[in-house]
């Protein structure tokens, strides 16, 4: 058998104190750009400027001045009318106050003399008489006349009459769900109970008056009333005569 030769190789490393395997293992580092990226930020500012710049001095735009004088001419205007509204309204405003009253006076001017014009036997115009009405009594008024039964014209206090002269007053009730019963008029002349009526009630439905001749003698208070057969007051009404 021929014998095998073998080739070695021998390869010279430095002496560093270190093994291969220490020498040819890789290193990686990372070192920052500091320059590079102040600069790329300086750029991005730049640009962003130059953008906004160009924007606003974009001649196809409104300038701000403009526009703040046309608004602000506008405002002007708008103030103005307002001013000029509010100067009319506030002259209005007490042209109409003086017209409402005007008319009111009028009306109470007219109201007066309609009064004093009415102030005759068939016709006393001024307060309502203070009246209080039971669930029997349907209807009560002073009248200067009752025909067929019903009230011609309404009396309201105070009464006038005319020196020497006599009118007559009726008191007219209708009196309602108290058939058979036996009704009274009362009257008093200041304070006193001078006159008393009985009337008996044949219906549901019962109309009575009784009246007064009163002159200038008998000025003063006088009062109506209309009692039930058990004394109950059913019916009240105070008026005055007073002369004319």
């Amino acid at each position: 058998m021929s014998k095998q030769k073998k080739l070695v190789i021998k390869v010279n490393y430095e002496n560093t104190g270190k093994t291969s395997e220490e020498q040819f293992s890789p290193e990686h580092s990372e070192e920052w750009d500091f320059k590079k990226i102040a600069i790329a930020l300086l750029l991005s500012i730049l640009i962003i400027i130059g953008f906004y710049y160009t924007l606003f001095n974009n001649p196809t735009l409104p300038k701000r001045e403009e526009v703040s004088s046309g608004s602000n001419d506008q405002a002007r205007t708008v103030s103005s009318l307002e001013s000029k509204v509010n100067q009319e309204i506030k002259v209005e405003k007490p042209v109409k106050q003086v017209a409402a009253l005007t008319r009111e006076n009028i009306i109470a001017s007219e109201k007066e003399k309609s009064i004093k014009a009415s102030r005759t036997e068939e016709n006393n115009t001024l307060l309502e008489p203070v009246k209080k009405l039971s669930d029997f009594v349907a209807r009560s008024q002073l009248s200067y006349l009752v025909k067929n039964r019903e009230p011609q014209g309404q009396l309201v206090s105070p009464v006038v009459i005319g020196k020497n002269k006599a009118i007559k007053i009726y008191y007219f009730t209708e009196i309602k769900n108290m058939s058979g019963h036996t009704v009274f008029h009362i009257w008093n002349y200041n304070g006193k109970q001078i006159f008393k009526k009985a009337i008996n009630v044949k219906g549901p439905r019962w109309r009575a008056a009784t009246y007064k001749t009163i002159d200038s003698a008998l000025l003063g208070n006088w009062q109506v009333r209309l009692l039930d057969d058990k004394e109950n007051q059913l019916d009240l009404i105070n008026f005055e005569v007073i002369q004319e």
